[in-house]
């Protein structure tokens, strides 16, 4: 994959974490547990795309708040993960520290026990600032025929409300940059009708956005249907929607298509869907067609799965996936973009 040109694509967390990493035998209640060594990693969905984003090749501007001694942390550990890549990072003083979560990996079962600490609370000052630094760098990447392209990716912290997603959103549209949301809830509806480039709901989010489906549904047509009514009702350019086991569909106004999961081993899903958001920002910055947008984001949120515990993916895993897949076909829908 191409190296993107740098400091097109922005990447916004607002409740980051340092995820703390530790394996034990067995985790039973009471017992002194003896732990390997833990391993420190950045946390949050941003910055996990980030961290995607540079190992598939890419370049990409981390915005964060970040605050106390995890905070400068947190920022060594951005620089350490994205080394030898170019990756610029935007950290926003904050007054709270940032929090630390506890991942334990079990090695007798194979199983994950992930604990996770409520985010460190922001100000409206300190919010406002977040935006400030993701819409200066958008701003000055948005020149000629280049926009600047935003992934709000995560969970918002205590003391922001999910009108601040529409207010991001606005803000960045407003200086001719284009945005990804991957969020569920309130926050992802308040990214639809705004315009955005792209949400990656999951099949489940889908289903609470668009009446009549089940959350388990697995038959790629009906899914592909309702994340076209998706994209055609809200303004959105493509609806990504993850199917776990059975791929996923991406869907634009006029048609959908699907593409099956890879067969892999399956370490851990974590960290799957931040890296499938990547691979697919990196493919609409090259202007790839939907069918290339979705190989790619399939065959990362597989490489992903394949590694254990916090790891993301790596790319040899990706590019030996995504040159096996079959490219997708688009099905298109008669009438659908009238």
């Amino acid at each position: 994959m191409a190296p993107d040109a740098p400091a097109t694509i922005f990447t916004l967390t607002l409740n980051p974490a340092i995820d703390m990493g530790v394996t034990v035998d067995k985790v039973v209640p009471e017992h002194k547990l003896r732990c390997e060594k833990p391993k420190r990693e950045p946390g949050g969905g941003g910055l996990n795309v980030t961290r995607a984003i540079a190992e598939l090749g890419g370049t990409s501007t981390a915005v964060f708040p970040a605050g106390g001694k995890t905070g400068d942390l947190l920022k060594f550990l951005v620089g350490h993960y994205c080394t030898g890549i170019t990756c610029d990072q935007r950290p926003v003083p904050v007054l709270a520290p940032t929090r630390e979560n506890v991942i334990v990996n079990e090695t007798s079962t194979g199983e994950q026990f992930r604990f996770n600490m409520p985010g460190a609370e922001l100000s409206d000052d300190e919010a406002n600032a977040c935006l400030e630094a993701l819409v200066d760098g958008v701003k000055h990447a948005s020149t000629g025929d280049t926009s600047g392209l935003a992934v709000i990716s995560g969970s918002l912290p205590p003391g922001v409300e999910p009108p601040f997603v529409r207010t991001v959103i606005d803000a960045v549209r407003a200086v001719g940059g284009r945005v990804v949301v991957d969020s569920s809830g309130a926050a992802l509806r308040e990214a639809l009708g705004a315009g955005v480039c792209m949400v990656k709901p999951n099949r489940r989010e889908l289903a609470q956005t668009i009446g009549g489906l089940e959350e388990h549904e697995s038959d790629p047509a009906v899914v592909g249907a309702a994340a076209m009514e998706l994209a055609r009702t809200h303004g959105v350019t493509y609806a990504l929607v993850s199917m776990g086991g059975d791929g996923a569909v991406l869907a634009t106004r006029d048609g959908y298509t699907h593409c099956p999961a890879p067969k892999v081993e399956v370490l851990s899903a974590t960290g799957a869907g931040d890296s499938m958001v990547a691979a697919a920002v990196l493919a609409i910055k090259r202007n790839a067609p939907p069918e290339e947008i979705l190989r790619d984001g399939v065959a990362a949120g597989a490489a992903a799965s394949m590694t254990p515990g916090t790891e993301l993916l790596k790319r040899p895993d990706f590019e030996r996936l995504r040159d096996a897949l079959p490219m997708p076909a688009l099905v298109r829908k008669a009438g659908a973009g009238a």
